[in-house]
């Protein structure tokens, strides 16, 4: 990560985020959207995890759309 550019600090947050999650990138991103997190730290996460996916040789989309904490499974299926 440090010679793409990051910084130490950068690289420590994103070492932070991955060590919260667990399972395949996909996996994680719905760990990241069903979390309590505002928007922005759930954005910096699924970029995170896109960029692991990468190193992986996964294909992560980068597509990625927000559930508010506050809906519950019920909800979503209500709104699907």
């Amino acid at each position: 990560m440090l010679k793409r550019g990051n910084r130490e600090t950068t690289v420590e947050r994103k070492l932070k985020f991955l060590k919260s999650l667990n399972g395949s990138p996909q996996e994680m991103m719905i760990q990241v959207l069903s979390k309590g997190w505002c928007d922005k730290i759930k954005a910096h996460a699924l970029e995170t995890i896109r960029q692991y996916g990468e190193f992986l040789g996964v294909k992560v989309e980068k597509d990625f759309r927000f559930m508010p904490a506050s809906l519950t499974l019920t909800q979503l299926s209500f709104a699907l």
